[in-house]
C-alpha cells in the first residue's frame, strides 16, 4: 500500500502538472491513421501518443521516453480526440472473436455480449433486445471496472424517473 501511495503522489505531484502543461496537437497527440505513412510506422508510434514539432506536425522517429508519460499523455489524447476508426475496428473484431470462442454459453450470457452492452450503455444508449441484468460476478476486474460506469448512469436514470412528493403534499416541522 505504500507503494500505490508513493506513486499516486509521483503522479500528482510531477507527472500531472507536466502532462496538463502540453498542449493537445501542438506538443503532443495521436498519428493520423490517414497520414501517408500510417502503414510504415511501428505498433509503438501508432497506439501511444507522439510527441509533435508544431500543431498537428508529429516527429518523424522521435518518442516519449518516460513510460509513465506516455500512459499520461496516451490517456489524455484518446481523451480528447476519441477512438480513431481503426482503434474501434479493431476492439470490435476483437470483441467479436471473443464472442465467436465462447460457444458452451447462450449467447446472450456471453462475457462479449454483455461487455459489448456495458460500452453501449456507457455511452447512453442501449442494444434493443438487450436484457437489463447485473450478471458480473464472473466478469475479469478490468471488465468489472468498465460496468461500474454503465451502473452509475442507471442509476442516474432510476433517480432521473422517480418522482418526489410535492412540497404542499408534506406535513411536519420541516414543510414551513
Amino acid at each position: 500500500q505504500l507503494k500505490a501511495l508513493n506513486l499516486s503522489r509521483s503522479w500528482l505531484m510531477v507527472l500531472m502538472p507536466h502532462i496538463t502543461s502540453r498542449i493537445h496537437r501542438v506538443h503532443y497527440g495521436l498519428l493520423d491513421e490517414d497520414a501517408p505513412s500510417w502503414k510504415f510506422e511501428p505498433r509503438a508510434r501508432r497506439h501511444f501518443a507522439v510527441p509533435f514539432v508544431g500543431k498537428d506536425a508529429p516527429s518523424d522517429s522521435s518518442q516519449f521516453s518516460h513510460p509513465d508519460v506516455v500512459i499520461g499523455l496516451t490517456w489524455l489524447s484518446y481523451r480528447l480526440c476519441g477512438l480513431r476508426t481503426s482503434d474501434f475496428d479493431t476492439a470490435m473484431s476483437k470483441l467479436l472473436r471473443q464472442q465467436r470462442n465462447e460457444v458452451e454459453v447462450a449467447p446472450r450470457f456471453r462475457r462479449a455480449h454483455r461487455l459489448y452492452n456495458a460500452w453501449v450503455s456507457a455511452a447512453n444508449g442501449f442494444v434493443r433486445g438487450g436484457i437489463e441484468s447485473d450478471l458480473t460476478d464472473d466478469l475479469p476486474e478490468e471488465d468489472v471496472a468498465t460496468l461500474v460506469l454503465q451502473e452509475s448512469r442507471r442509476e442516474r436514470r432510476r433517480a432521473a424517473t422517480t418522482t418526489f412528493p410535492s412540497a404542499q403534499s408534506q406535513s411536519g416541522p420541516m414543510s414551513a
